[in-house]
């Protein structure tokens, strides 16, 4: 019943896969960076993963997976065929979330935004809303632990 799948970039492409060939598998799935173009996803695949509660995480000034081919696209497709608990963090630009290197200021590739997914770091809608579980703000992790499959 807590069976989740998750991958970045090529990773992402065959999480969505492992989605599309057995899609009540998984209790839950995470996605940044996804290397799969929409265009390639026939209506009924988008309609198969409907019931699957999936996170998205994508740059905007990713040029490995442009997410206006990517993430975007497969997101708003799920959505409009009936999603309900579907998620998509998209940040302008990948930064130090550690401070390390100088925090807000300093931007890695656009495509490491699995940055966000791994370091903890994914709370937001598209629109910049939190994402919320029964009210409450949450990051992607804690999102990611509260699914599970009924």
């Amino acid at each position: 019943k807590r069976i989740y799948v998750g991958g970045c970039s090529n990773g992402g492409y065959m999480a969505l896969k492992l989605l599309l060939v057995d899609p009540n598998y998984f209790a839950a799935a995470y996605i940044s960076a996804l290397a799969y173009q929409s265009q390639y996803l026939s209506d009924a695949q988008v309609k198969s993963i409907t019931h699957v509660p999936i996170w998205f995480v994508h740059s905007k000034d990713d040029s490995t997976t442009v997410a206006d081919k990517t993430e975007i696209p497969v997101y708003h497709r799920v959505k409009e065929a009936g999603a309900q608990n579907l998620h998509l963090s998209l940040n302008n630009h990948v930064t130090d979330v550690t401070g390390y290197f100088g925090g807000e200021n300093y931007y890695y590739a656009g495509h490491w935004s699995w940055i966000y997914s791994h370091a903890n770091h994914a709370k937001t809608e598209i629109d910049g809303s939190p994402v919320l579980v029964n009210g409450r703000p949450v990051t992607i992790m804690e999102w990611m632990a509260t699914q599970r499959k009924k």
